[in-house]
């Protein structure tokens, strides 16, 4: 018999729960009277402080809120049940339970290893758990201007989901989304000074140290020269007080290395990697393309700010993002052409190739996806797709990509573009990327990782 997902959910986070000491509940409901009927709802199960401080915001019949999970009086296996069960539960802002007028038995998917973690290098693990139809649309113009004739307004309701962190739901039922994130991860102040390689982990202060590890790879001159493991004995531990993420345990290691090596450094806990990453010398990068442009922009200050500042975005257009964009993907290891003079107006942002002679197609926006933008990079896709079958090149493989500055939590839209065979890099996969240019990437194994997170994101 197979196990339910809930339960598949529940035994993967057994071990984990004691770290969630900051876990926040997020919802849209609907009043009814003083109860409230959740359309929408997501327990972010994290172990490090988030800062989201409690609020709520009611308009017309309806109200979005957010408290702290632990105001409940129960744990998760507790909140699932009363969730699937059709249980009142009783909150900070009144008796809630799942939306499902027919009592259908509430439908369960489990993803173990959801793409948005894997995208970032972090563990994120979903339960979905789905109660009736909408007997009326979530999202309409009318609610939009209720929201914007408001003492505190916003311009619709999508700004609203966003910051409550509760945008990307479009589904037609309503749903409660349980979220488990890392526990451990590689501190991002990990250094590396010539031959000696100091990796640190950052551990949720509820968990169990012994059950710790670092695993690495070292690679130096484009190929691994050593991997191994460091179990939680062979690192200092201190407790420690990390500017963003609050209080934890931090464990620090020692390896030696080649000069000018980049290490991939894994956090592990309980047998299960929670977070991966790369660390590198900044003095002498093992990717002498980043060592190269360092020498004109010390430490990607340029960089950094061309792909996420959002002043300047407005303030010089999209053609400063595209910039970004071609940089980086030239540290990466694409060949790349802009074009950004009047005559090539209607070709796409920027053209990329890999060693290996696939073609990347992009489009850069600092706005929100939309099916404009869409219908014009698969129409300029279809386009070169044609020329290159004239020009008996047909072998070449090519991948449309749409890129954004913005996180993907305020992205809609990414399910129709999928289905088009379009790939979207947010924020999120853009600081990942940068952090992978400490070390020399094969362009080619990337085009193919980015076109099986398409394949996979449409099953």
């Amino acid at each position: 018999m197979q196990t339910p997902p809930s339960n598949q959910f529940l035994q993967e986070i057994s071990e984990l729960e004691c770290g969630y000491g900051n876990a926040v509940f997020s919802y849209h409901a609907r009043k009814a009277g003083e109860k409230l009927l959740l359309l929408h709802g997501r327990l972010a199960l994290r172990a490090w402080e988030n800062y989201l401080p409690e609020k709520l915001v009611r308009f017309t019949d309806q109200e979005i809120g957010r408290f702290q999970f632990s105001k409940l009086g129960m744990n998760v296996r507790e909140f699932v049940e009363k969730i699937r069960n059709g249980d009142w539960i009783e909150s900070p802002n009144g008796p809630m339970r799942l939306f499902n007028p027919t009592s259908q038995p509430v439908q369960e998917r489990f993803e173990d290893l959801h793409q948005a973690g894997l995208e970032k290098g972090h563990r994120f693990s979903l339960l979905g758990l789905q109660g009736g139809m909408f007997d009326r649309p979530r999202l309409s113009p009318q609610v939009d201007w209720e929201l914007k004739a408001g003492d505190v307004p916003y311009d619709g309701m999508w700004e609203l989901l966003t910051e409550f962190h509760l945008a990307g739901y479009l589904g037609d039922f309503a749903a409660i989304e349980i979220m488990a994130f890392q526990v451990a991860e590689i501190d991002l102040a990990s250094t590396v000074d010539g031959e000696l390689a100091c990796p640190a982990i950052l551990l949720s202060k509820g968990l169990d140290i012994s059950k710790c590890k670092i695993g690495y790879r070292v690679q130096s001159q484009g190929r691994v020269e050593t991997r191994g493991t460091i179990h939680s004995e062979g690192m200092q531990w201190t407790e420690f007080e990390h500017q963003a993420l609050g209080s934890c345990f931090r464990g620090v290691a020692s390896i030696n290395i080649p000069i000018a090596a980049g290490v991939h450094c894994y956090a592990v806990y309980s047998g299960r990697t929670q977070h991966e990453y790369w660390i590198g010398d900044r003095t002498c990068f093992p990717n002498w393309r980043r060592v190269t442009y360092e020498e004109f922009d010390p430490d990607c200050k340029e960089l950094l700010e061309l792909l996420f500042s959002e002043k300047r975005h407005k303030q010089e257009g999209g053609r400063i993002l595209e910039r970004g964009v071609a940089w980086l993907l030239w540290l990466l290891g694409f060949s790349v052409i802009r074009l950004d003079s009047k005559k090539t107006e209607n070709g796409p942002d920027l053209l990329a190739v890999t060693p290996g002679g696939r073609m990347v197609i992009i489009e850069c926006t600092t706005d929100f996806i939309d099916s404009e933008k869409l219908g014009k990079l698969v129409a300029r896709k279809q386009s070169i797709a044609s020329k290159l079958v004239s020009s008996s090149a047909s072998h070449v493989e090519l991948l449309p990509i749409l890129v954004t500055p913005l996180r993907r939590s305020a992205l809609i839209g990414l399910e129709k573009a999928y289905e088009q065979g379009v790939a979207i890099i947010a924020r999120e996969e853009l600081e990942t990327a940068l952090n992978r240019a400490l070390v020399f990437q094969d362009a080619d194994d990337l085009f193919q990782q980015i076109a099986l997170s398409i394949r996979t994101s449409t099953g």
